[in-house]
């Protein structure tokens, strides 16, 4: 199910925020008044500077609160919670939409949460402010102001979808954990799996009838082209053989060696020197910006490569303050990598699908907040289809 709003010829549309400005760029900071500025003693700081104290007692605050990204942050915290309640009811007081079934050739735009805290004039929070508003700028801006002119079709919030009125587009059903997926089952064994990214599609299906229906539909309705067996996608690497498949990153790791000048490096046997103990303060020189930009590459690179999420979490730690001891650290997982890059994952043809998981955790590892470490890995089938490791 998705959400129809209809346009309103009675009455202007009732806006569900104080302002829309608030929406498009958050309140200017407000400026401290000057503070009274004594004679310079023994006692007391040079004129025209404020003590430490008084520093801190205008800014430790504000720098205490911050505002969630994403729903999930969000709904861990009581405040967040109620202000998303409001907001939802103020839009069905208003009755700005109805669920319902999304017609055929309709789509629904996504929607997102947006969370803001508002201060009184003396600092102190004066209310959490939670805003629902539609993915992308255009959709937001028409949503949001004017008079709607056509029925727009949305999809439930995050985290206050009704079960069992989940979106539903020509029969195929949105995933709850994954908004570029949708599944649709035919029948009691038959099922075809979409992907969305931009204006590219990938699918895979039990049927091949399922399979040359999609195909024929989207060519005909989208002017999409068939580009046959996928191969490439997004950096991933997938070789499709007769017994299974074969998914890597062969091609963007080396682009990532490439990147730093560490193609031709000697090779490492191990992602990281085990007799190394990393940490915050290690009095070392800080790092230069390449550390941010070779970690980014290492994580993404983890997508097909569990044997090095656990060290790439580590060297993740250190990205606000990176020495050059974090640094060579990432470079080391690098000259691992080079020597490792023709490794795959193997997804080989089964029929008794079995869920297997291996966690493991230490005990107060960290040098910083004596906290632990946890991982995992679960494999379904032949092969393992997700793993973590994070503190």
């Amino acid at each position: 199910m998705s959400i129809g709003i209809s346009p309103n010829k009675s009455q202007e549309p009732t806006p569900t925020s104080s302002s829309s400005s608030s929406i498009a760029s958050p309140s200017s900071p407000r400026r401290d008044s000057p503070s009274t500025l004594e004679e310079s003693s023994d006692e007391t700081p040079p004129r025209k500077f404020k003590s430490l104290r008084d520093i801190y007692e205008s800014c430790q605050f504000a720098l205490t609160v911050s505002n969630p990204i994403t729903y999930g942050e969000a709904a861990a915290k009581e405040e967040w919670q109620r202000a998303m309640i409001e907001e939802l009811t103020a839009i069905e007081k208003t009755r700005t939409w109805e669920m319902m079934d999304l017609p055929e050739g309709k789509n629904a735009i996504g929607l997102k949460w947006v969370f803001k805290t508002k201060f009184g004039a003396d600092g102190n929070i004066q209310k959490h402010k939670a805003q629902l508003v539609a993915k992308g700028y255009a959709q937001q801006h028409a949503f949001l102001n004017g008079v709607l002119q056509e029925e727009v079709y949305v999809t439930q919030p995050e985290g206050f979808m009704i079960e069992g009125k989940e979106t539903k587009q020509n029969g195929f059903l949105g995933s709850k954990n994954e908004p570029t997926l949708y599944v649709r089952k035919e029948g009691k064994n038959d099922f075809i799996i979409i992907c969305l990214y931009v204006d590219d599609i990938i699918y895979t299906s039990s049927s091949s009838s399922l399979t040359a229906e999609f195909k024929s539909r989207m060519m005909h309705e989208f002017e999409m082209s068939d580009m046959g067996l996928l191969h490439y996608f997004l950096g991933l690497e997938v070789q499709q053989a007769e017994g299974g498949i074969f998914i890597s990153q062969r091609k963007y790791a080396k682009d990532l060696l490439n990147k730093f000048g560490m193609l031709n490096c000697k090779p490492a046997t191990t992602p990281m020197n085990i007799n190394e103990k990393l940490q915050c303060e290690d009095r070392a020189e800080m790092a230069d910006a390449r550390f941010k930009s070779l970690v980014g590459g290492l994580i993404y690179l983890t997508y097909t490569r569990p044997d090095i999420a656990f060290f790439v979490g580590m060297i993740s730690r250190f990205m606000q303050h990176p020495s050059k001891l974090h640094f060579g650290a990432a470079k080391w997982v690098l000259c691992y990598i080079a020597g490792t890059m023709d490794y795959e994952i193997w997804y080989s043809k089964v029929f008794n699908f079995k869920l297997c998981g291996f966690t493991n955790n230490d005990w107060a590892s960290s040098l910083n907040d004596r906290r632990s470490i946890s991982a995992n890995v679960f494999t379904l089938g032949s092969g393992v289809i997700t793993w973590s490791s994070k503190k």
